[in-house]
């Protein structure tokens, strides 16, 4: 089975920082294949520069989809599942108010 995360963010660079390589890290140590998809949707700060760097030290793991227009959190987590490749897809938010190992109690 293949696991695709989807983190919908929304001016999220300061928390995405920490957040996104503890979830990239987490996939990367679980026993089923993972790919993350981050969606910054309408930023106003430097989400979408921060989560292309932070992809780029996970390659082949974590994509970036860039959103332009205004799709609120829904617009991105469904951008999100129709780039997705997973059996099994899923969604957690940028913030890191939920632990990427809570992920283990859904997964």
């Amino acid at each position: 089975m293949f696991l695709s995360i989807v983190v919908p963010a929304h001016n999220e660079e300061k928390r995405m920082a920490d957040f996104l390589p503890e979830l990239a890290i987490y996939c990367r140590n679980h026993e089923k294949p993972c790919e993350i998809i981050v969606v910054p949707n309408f930023c106003k700060d430097r989400t979408n520069e921060v989560a292309e760097k932070i992809a780029a030290s996970f390659p082949g793991l974590i994509k970036v989809i860039n959103i332009k227009e205004k799709v609120l959190k829904g617009g991105a987590v469904k951008a999100g599942f129709k780039a997705a490749s997973g059996d099994l897809i899923g969604f957690i938010d940028a913030d890191g108010a939920t632990s990427a190992k809570e992920y283990n109690k859904v997964v």
